[in-house]
């Protein structure tokens, strides 16, 4: 079995709490960057002051969740090198690695001759590698020179995940207002995860890095801390569907909320938008089941169906009743017990499902048995 798949979504998954952790850590002024110069960067100092009078630093982080051989030693040091080039403000350079894993001793004997006589060959086997692009940027003295002052500051360090996950909580506790409330606390930092997972897809699709500063964290975590309180839940729709499963469409096909939608347009991406819709209502529903705010829900699915029925009424009142007109007009309609239009529109759908009881039960398209 091709396990190729889930050794790259681990790889991630131990990227992006590294990446966590340093925001955590940003103070004002510092910027924290996702893929931009290597892995991870941290800069502090991004003050105007202080860029003025050259007291920005620049910290690289290279993360692996795999071993670490000789080839891939060469290969850390090269783009290191090339980042140094590049950016003069980098004081130093680390090699973050799960400690479940291993480290070629080479990380710190590697002398510079060494270094040359592999980058020759990485160079001579790829004229588009870095390592050829290396090479004819600079001089051989020139790379010994950048060679030695990277490895100067170079530094490797294994990583626990566990300690790393508990080293974000204790980052996160002041921002978001850890108490008694472990439950919310978690929700808070699992709402951040796919804020920030969705923020760094969405820049790799534009082909540029990813980057939060000091102010624009803890606004976010300001902005999390109002929708994920003790009488709210309201995630990010877009960073909640990024993280949602991908083969909802085809699990939903024998379902009666799939037909009464094929039976407004019979087109698959209006029909899985729509779906969505529903599954956030769920996940949102059963927040509130859990918090023992059934009341809420009641009062939003009895305003979502008399919507409806208010609908129905209209359009066979003028004699334009159509099961895509009810779809749009109930979704159109207000519902003050919703937070956002995605939680209304999910309503709208979740009322179509057959275990829906028969005086809420919506229908886009009249059915015999209804």
């Amino acid at each position: 079995m091709d396990r190729s798949g889930i050794f790259a979504q681990a790889g991630f998954a131990f990227q992006l709490n590294v990446f966590l952790k340093q925001v955590t850590e940003l103070t004002p002024g510092a910027v924290a960057r996702y893929e931009y110069l290597d892995d991870i960067s941290a800069s502090t100092g991004l003050d105007e002051l202080s860029g003025q009078i050259g007291l920005c630093e620049t910290q690289l982080f290279q993360v692996k969740n795999t071993n670490v051989s000789k080839k891939d030693v060469i290969q850390i040091y090269t783009n290191w090198i090339l980042a140094d080039c590049e950016q003069e403000s980098i004081s130093s350079f680390w090699l973050l690695y799960s400690d479940q894993k291993t480290l070629s001793e080479f990380f710190n004997a590697i002398t510079a001759g060494q270094f040359i006589e592999m980058l020759d060959n990485r160079a001579e086997k790829s004229n588009r590698s870095n390592a050829a692009k290396l090479k004819a940027t600079y001089s051989k003295d020139e790379i010994v020179r950048y060679f030695s002052r990277v490895k100067k500051c170079a530094c490797a360090r294994p990583i626990n995940e566990d300690k790393l996950n508990a080293e974000i909580r204790d980052g996160l506790a002041s921002p978001f207002h850890l108490t008694s409330d472990v439950d919310l606390f978690n929700e808070r930092i699992a709402e951040l995860k796919r804020v920030i997972h969705y923020n760094i897809a969405d820049a790799m699709l534009k082909a540029s890095p990813y980057e939060i500063g000091y102010e624009s964290f803890m606004q976010l975590c300001e902005q999390i801390c109002e929708k994920i309180s003790s009488n709210r839940f309201e995630p990010d729709y877009s960073a909640w569907m990024a993280a949602a499963d991908s083969d909802l469409l085809s699990a939903k096909e024998s379902s009666r909320e799939y037909r009464q939608l094929r039976s407004c347009l019979d087109e698959p991406s209006f029909i899985s938008r729509h779906l969505y819709y529903s599954e956030y209502y769920r996940s949102v529903n059963y927040e509130r089941l859990a918090r023992c705010q059934a009341g809420a829900a009641a009062s939003l699915e009895s305003v979502t169906f008399d919507n409806f029925r208010d609908s129905c009424l209209l359009l066979k009142a003028n004699a334009d009743d159509s099961p895509i007109k009810r779809l749009l007009a109930t979704k159109d309609k207000s519902n003050q017990y919703a937070f956002n239009e995605h939680e209304k529109w999910g309503s709208c759908i979740w009322l179509t499902r057959e275990e829906t009881p028969a005086d809420k039960l919506i229908s886009w398209e009249d059915e015999a048995n209804d």
